[in-house]
């Protein structure tokens, strides 16, 4: 180990050794991308759904109902994808639907 020194006081500190580049990278630093669907399919088809019920003249509520069965295992963030992208509603909005529909079901257990 190489030692330095510091300031004034002259204290020395031990150089602590540089990781190789070949060593693989700790699982702690690999960051999982929380907007990947679980099951890419019924993300796909709760999309479409949403998107077909606006189309047919539903209400955002109504919608947002109709398709959280398909999405309710998903990360929340992918939830919040679906409504955005299919319903038509904020990020903001979003949140508070999913919260809502949350709540509700809870309630009906």
């Amino acid at each position: 180990m190489f030692k330095t020194t510091l300031g004034l006081n002259k204290t020395p500190i031990e150089d602590k050794p540089k990781p190789k580049t070949d060593d693989p990278i700790p699982k702690e630093m690999i960051v999982k991308d929380k907007n990947i669907p679980k099951d890419p399919i019924k993300f796909a088809q709760a999309i479409n759904q949403a998107k077909q019920l606006i189309k047919d003249g539903k209400t955002k509520v109504e919608t947002a109902k109709a398709v959280f069965p398909l999405i309710c295992n998903e990360n929340k963030e992918v939830i919040h994808q679906v409504f955005m992208e299919g319903c038509g509603l904020t990020e903001k909005g979003s949140m508070t639907y999913r919260y809502n529909l949350i709540r509700d079901q809870k309630k009906s257990k």
